[in-house]
Order: C-alpha cells, then structure tokens, then sequence
C-alpha cells in the first residue's frame, strides 16, 4: 500500500458524483465516502475523480496499490455496498 495519498485526494472537497442531483445529498455522499475504511474511500475516490479530474481504470488503481485490477473491482464493489447501506433509508419492519 503506498504511503502517500495522491495530491487529487487530498484536494476534494465537498463535490461528490453529478448524478447525486441536489447540494445536500452531494454533502451526504461526499461524507459516507469518507466514512470508508481509509483504502476504500481512496478508491472510490481515485475511480471516480482520478486526478486532474481524470478517473483512474481498475488497472490502474491495481498497480498503484499493488493488487489485480480485479481484487481492485472487488473492493470498489464492497465500498459500493457499504455507501448504499449508510445512504439508504432503513426499511420499516
């Protein structure tokens, strides 16, 4: 694992995905990926923001942490689960 977080990481702030439509929810997402166990949130952030706005492939984020591109889907997919189950509204029983 690298020890140094890209400059792009460091950077973001409160700007999460355009498909979240209204300021509040960015704040709420762009928060629950912070939440994250701190590889996590770093590749959710690296897929989807990249740097220089570029987002990074699975590749890609699989060599700079030394992994498979596929152990790296794997863990975009656990943060994927993880956002849904802090963002979504829990079902009455």
């Amino acid at each position: 694992m690298p020890a140094k977080i890209p400059y792009a990481l460091s950077s973001l702030r409160y700007d999460a995905p355009a498909h979240a439509d209204d300021s509040g929810r960015r704040e709420d997402v762009f928060a629950a990926i912070h939440r994250l166990p701190s590889r996590l949130s770093q590749i959710v952030l690296l897929k989807y923001y990249g740097q220089d706005g570029r987002p990074w492939t699975l590749r890609k984020i699989g060599r700079y942490y030394g992994i498979s591109a596929e152990r790296a889907r794997q863990l975009l997919q656990s943060a994927h689960l993880q956002l849904r189950c802090q963002l979504e509204p829990p079902t009455p029983s």
